[in-house]
């Protein structure tokens, strides 16, 4: 099992004169040196875009920060400061499950048109997607199982 401080990072910020959408995409490794797994910078960072342009594509509006880490199965992808401005006010005036539920049903959408770009990205088959949103904090958190090698 691989450890937290072996993973990529990549985060994307929405500063920065980028022709996708104004958007400037930055990635790091949080441990250079140690040996990395499945999803490298640029592998993190096509992963990330393609994640970005899902959501932006089905809601409106894309999130200013998205994180994808890597294990040897699994790809996990944080994103933020995703929701629309009705959500928003949905989310202040009580509703977190009802926006939770609406976020439920894009996942399929987005897991659909990512799918292709995170198997070129990490040379493996995507077999399994579990995305968990919470409306309250803005933010997502989609587990990833790659096809073990």
């Amino acid at each position: 099992m691989a450890l937290a401080s072996r993973l990529p990072v990549s985060t994307t910020n929405p500063e920065g004169g980028v022709p996708s959408g104004g958007r400037k995409t930055e990635t790091n490794l949080v441990s250079p040196d140690q040996e990395r797994d499945t999803a490298d910078g640029p592998a993190a960072m096509a992963i990330c875009n393609a994640i970005t342009g899902a959501l932006k594509r089905s809601s409106g509006k894309g999130p200013t920060k998205v994180k994808a880490h890597s294990t040897q199965d699994h790809v996990e992808i944080v994103v933020e400061d995703m929701l629309t401005a009705l959500e928003r006010t949905l989310v202040q005036d009580g509703h977190e499950q009802l926006v939770s539920e609406a976020r439920q049903v894009l996942t399929g959408r987005v897991a659909n048109e990512c799918r292709a770009t995170i198997e070129q990205a990490t040379g493996r088959r995507v077999v399994g997607w579990q995305t968990d949103v919470d409306p309250g904090a803005d933010r997502s958190f989609t587990l990833i199982q790659l096809q073990p090698l």
